[in-house]
């Protein structure tokens, strides 16, 4: 399972930012992740919003068979082309988001990692809701326990997954990182937290698997 998650950290630049973020991620593996990548599936959630809508929604009408099927390999070098126009056009950085080699010199795209004040917006809107997360979590953990006893009352082995929902309930109720965090602040070590103040904050994107 993959999960994206938007590291905000203090850096100086768009290569300090990574750095960083590589640094915080390595103390996590294992535990968190058993591997990740800057960017990955998440490159385009720091893009701008608006930008990202208009051109997705475009390529949906202009190549029906591929976005229905999802088919590896459907789009010819000619619609790529066609669709790097329009990205472009829109006035997003890169290659587009269904390319193949969307990479730059340090491994990720161009919006892989963005100065916190230039994307504040798509931040936002990727922001977990905590207090309803923790109340999901809490009720999934009852449902499952609840299953459990059920189980073993009737002379099965019960599962475990009551555990689990008490592990993430755990995670959100103290704001640690996990791997349901949707948006986490590396310099106050808190998730789901955005500063009141964005200068001299990065976003970095990062595309987890577990």
């Amino acid at each position: 399972m993959h999960k994206g998650t938007i590291l905000l950290l203090k850096a100086d630049d768009r290569s300090d930012a990574i750095s960083v973020a590589n640094d915080f991620m390595e103390g996590y593996h294992g535990s968190v992740y058993d591997y990740y990548t800057i960017g990955g599936s998440w490159e385009d959630v720091l893009a701008p919003a608006d930008k990202v809508k208009e051109f997705k929604e475009w390529a949906e009408i202009e190549f029906p068979d591929y976005f229905s099927n999802r088919i590896r390999g459907g789009l010819t070098d000619r619609d790529k082309a066609i669709l790097q126009l329009k990205w472009e056009k829109i006035g997003l950085k890169g290659k587009h988001r269904y390319s193949t080699d969307n990479f730059s010199p340090d491994g990720c795209g161009p919006y892989c990692a963005r100065p916190l004040p230039e994307c504040m917006q798509e931040v936002i809107q990727y922001k977990g809701n905590t207090e309803q997360e923790i109340e999901e979590a809490w009720n999934s953990m009852i449902e499952a326990k609840k299953e459990e006893e059920a189980t073993k009352a009737s002379g099965g082995i019960p599962g475990t997954m009551s555990c689990y929902y008490a592990g993430i309930y755990h995670d959100l109720g103290y704001k640690n990182f996990s791997f349901d965090s949707n948006v986490y602040d590396v310099y106050e070590n808190e998730s789901e937290h955005i500063p009141d103040d964005p200068d001299g904050y990065w976003a970095v994107v990062v595309d987890m698997h577990s």
